[in-house]
């Protein structure tokens, strides 16, 4: 239960890649409740299962129920932020039906409000150490899983024909910063763009590719090009949104276009685009906090943090970097091919334990180790915590 897999969101990516892989292994059979899915027919052949549809209640509160009514799971998999599945508690389950939840932790404190969704499952899955870590000490008692998200290195890889790639989009003799993210508070856009302006300055070979929507919820980023003198030095994916999205394949071609991934965001519960930038041989450029750490440490440079805001209504603790350290950052790369060609190495050799085949099979074992063989029982009504 997460974003639909017809969705071209992070979510909805790793829901297709790990049940695809999970609906072709023998003793599995898969189904989706999918979170923004209308219930138009979608190419069976890449999503070999059943998707219910849920556009009604939000995160899957009107589907669920139905869902596990009609197919009787072993396991429903609540695959979003803890804030989305809060409700998952309260859900009725079909006798021997266990709840499993994989989540994202991108800041801290452990807000108070989740840790009953988090002892109420029967299985808790992070996917990232740092996730894993702050989520066991707010929950002393529940053995915390963790499984990273993965790349598919047969599509994010690098182009051995990049040279005309880059000709075809007129980038060649350039040195492009690119940054692949979505449009929101989070992905802090501005800092990335006035850093961009001072890099530039004395760099006529510079310039900037954005793959993201301008107009989505975060802010107005033609206007931010327009105030930092960027219209000439800065490249946007045309019609880029979360509906439709771009193929895999020309997604890679977009990060081949990159010298360098520049991403100064405030947290990141993973990151798909820093993993598919490395897949695809570009150094990465983001911020040391969060899951962001554990990517990059050691294989390409880290944003020092100025200071943590308190951020939204759960009151998480995010990072806040510098445009001074970024430009520093982006000047180190920019003059040092030599250290741009050792994260890339790198990075393609970190990416190689996060395939998304490898991955499946780690999701298996745990599958079969905290699920599989457990004798039925009638539902048990979940405890609420104080």
């Amino acid at each position: 239960m997460s974003d639909s897999p017809t969705a071209f969101t992070g979510f909805g990516t790793a829901t297709r890649e790990i049940l695809g892989r999970l609906a072709r292994r023998p003793g599995f059979q898969v189904a989706s409740i999918g979170w923004g899915y209308d219930g138009w027919p979608y190419d069976r052949s890449q999503i070999p299962y059943d998707i219910y549809p849920s556009r009604g209640q939000p995160f899957g509160k009107d589907a669920a129920a139905r869902a596990i009514a009609e197919m009787h799971p072993d396991v429903l998999v609540s695959f979003g932020d803890l804030w989305m599945i809060d409700w998952i508690r309260e859900l009725p389950r079909d006798a021997g039906c266990r709840s499993l939840i994989y989540f994202p932790i991108d800041g801290e404190p452990f807000p108070r409000a989740w840790r009953e969704v988090v002892h109420t499952a029967d299985v808790a899955v992070a996917y990232s150490r740092y996730g894993q870590r702050v989520t066991a000490e707010a929950c002393p008692g529940v053995e915390v899983e963790m499984i990273y998200h993965g790349v598919d290195r047969s599509v994010f890889r690098p182009l051995p024909d990049r040279d005309a790639v880059r000709r075809r989009h007129r980038l060649d003799g350039k040195l492009v910063v690119g940054c692949v993210a979505r449009n929101q508070p989070r992905k802090m856009f501005p800092i990335l763009l006035k850093a961009f302006s001072r890099f530039c300055r004395e760099r006529d070979d510079a310039m900037l590719y954005l793959h993201t929507d301008p107009h989505d919820i975060g802010w107005d980023i033609l206007d931010l090009v327009r105030r930092y003198g960027l219209s000439d030095r800065t490249c946007i994916t045309r019609q880029a949104s979360v509906d439709r999205g771009v193929p895999p394949e020309i997604l890679n071609e977009i990060y081949n276009l990159f010298d360098v991934f520049a991403l100064p965001t405030a947290a990141e519960g993973f990151g798909l685009p820093i993993v598919e930038a490395m897949a695809a041989g570009v150094p990465v450029v983001v911020t040391d906090y969060s899951a962001c750490t554990e990517l990059v440490e050691g294989r390409g440079e880290l944003l020092a943090v100025q200071r943590l805001l308190t951020i939204g209504r759960y009151n998480l603790e995010q990072a806040l970097v510098g445009e001074d350290d970024l430009v520093r950052k982006l000047t180190l790369l920019y003059d040092d091919p030599e250290l741009r060609h050792r994260h890339r190495h790198a990075g393609l050799e970190f990416t190689k334990q996060l395939d998304w085949d490898l991955l499946a099979d780690q999701w298996v074992e745990l599958l079969y180790r905290r699920i599989g063989n457990v004798p039925r029982t009638e539902p048990q009504v979940p405890a609420h915590a104080e």
